[in-house]
């Protein structure tokens, strides 16, 4: 396998996460105990992100089986 390749992707992955959490704006200081606005906020507001951010770890989760198998 091409570990240059495999590194390129490595980067990517973790420039695509970082980013966007570095981007992210506001206080992020706890108004509330109240944890029904962010199930709220996740399901409603932010459903797309939430469902890519899934697909990145199925894709992740098979690429390691995959680099797995290849070491027998």
């Amino acid at each position: 396998m091409n570990k240059y390749l495999a590194l390129a992707a490595v980067i990517l992955f973790f420039i695509a996460v970082i980013v966007p959490v570095l981007m992210m704006s506001g206080t992020f200081i706890p108004v509330s105990q109240n944890i029904t606005f962010y199930g709220y906020d996740i399901f409603n507001q932010y459903v797309v992100p939430f469902e890519l951010i899934s697909v990145v770890i199925v894709g992740a989760v098979l690429g390691v089986m995959y680099v797995a198998k290849g070491d027998e």
